[in-house]
């Protein structure tokens, strides 16, 4: 496959707005998102667009970091590679600055496919099989129990049978399981229940909830414990899905697959630093028999649409966390191709398929 590129030349533009819903884990919430647009335009005048939207106190990078990073990058231009990972190696984007490397290399894929006329998922995807769809999990949060249950029965009259919630509130264990109840209840073992605890609990206590949680047949548990605890949930009764294990600091992510502990990988190319890095974390999951899960960062619709095609490339994930999410609510008038709504669909035309992003300063 010809993954030549070539910049000649782009932009940078910062996109901020209010976010109307809730986003929120159970030791954060956002009122706000704010992401850098990245416009890369090659030498015979296609547009390539990135997104980099660093979440604040989750993320190991700034917008501001991003920003300088994405301007340099534009500054090199013109500017010709033999491939995408070439140009990311000579403009010397690592994990440390995830967010900027993932949009440069999403408006790279987003040229090449363009340039190619071949998807970006069959681009990633060196085994070239058949387009295949993959099912979208739903998060539900709200500020109450019942917009919660509203937000699961919205997701579910639209045909998703896989929602997740997001448990791990300080004292809130008990009516959180009675939430979890009255979700099982509600809609029968026909949905896939995941739970996900955002590192919230110690390790003495988490084996102690795992249990008590196994009663309503959760697909998963979502990080449980710190990184770091990881290993202390040996024999856990419930699957275990690693996300913080995945990019924080010094992860030995290959031990952790080995360790038995962990059972899905959650994929966030926004944290982890492009669909480059997913894939090789994917290849190491298969490898020990660990299965993954596509997910976001409450990102724009261009990052949306990349993460969508990653899903798309691997062959045998999970339903993916990529159902429209309150940070939408930025960019009220910008469709992702590839979402239907209980679906992840191929998007064969070539490129992103996002309509060009502009305003912003």
């Amino acid at each position: 496959m010809d993954w030549r590129c070539d910049i000649a030349s782009g932009n940078v533009r910062r996109v901020t707005g209010r976010i109307a819903g809730h986003a929120a884990t159970a030791s954060r919430a956002w009122s706000e998102r704010r992401c850098a647009r990245l416009q890369l335009i090659d030498a015979d005048g296609r547009v390539g667009q990135g997104e980099a939207s660093p979440l604040p106190g989750y993320s190991p990078d700034t917008l501001e970091e991003c920003e300088a990073i994405l301007e340099a990058v534009v500054a090199m231009a013109p500017a010709e590679f033999d491939n995408i990972e070439h140009a990311l190696a000579t403009m010397n984007l690592t994990r440390a600055t995830p967010a900027a490397r993932f949009a440069v290399e999403t408006a790279l894929l987003d040229l090449v496919s363009q340039r190619t006329e071949r998807s970006i998922a069959s681009l990633l995807d060196d085994e070239d099989r058949e387009p295949h769809d993959v099912p979208l999990a739903a998060l539900c949060v709200g500020s109450s129990p019942a917009a919660i249950m509203a937000a699961a029965r919205a997701a579910w009259n639209q045909g998703i049978r896989t929602i997740k919630l997001k448990i791990g509130q300080p004292h809130a264990f008990a009516a959180e399981c009675e939430l979890i109840a009255q979700v099982r209840h509600h809609f029968g073992d026909e949905l896939a229940l995941r739970l996900d605890a955002n590192a919230a609990w110690n390790p003495d206590e988490a084996m102690d909830r795992l249990t008590a949680l196994a009663i309503f047949a959760p697909e998963l548990v979502e990080q449980p414990v710190a990184p770091d605890r990881m290993a202390q949930l040996i024999g856990s009764p419930v699957a275990i899905a690693a996300d913080e294990s995945l990019h924080a600091a010094n992860a030995d992510i290959d031990r952790l697959f080995q360790s038995e502990v962990c059972h899905v990988a959650v994929l966030k190319p926004m944290v982890i630093g492009g669909l480059i890095e997913c894939r090789r974390i994917a290849r190491l999951a298969h490898a020990q028999g660990v299965d993954t899960i596509v997910s976001h960062l409450f990102d724009g619709p261009i990052a949306l649409a990349a993460a969508a095609e990653l899903a798309l490339s691997l062959p045998d994930t999970r339903a993916c966390g990529l159902a429209p999410h309150a940070g939408l609510t930025v960019w009220p008038r910008v469709r992702v191709p590839q979402l239907r709504p209980n679906r992840v669909v191929d998007y064969s035309r070539g490129g992103l398929g996002v309509p060009l992003v502009e305003g912003g300063r």
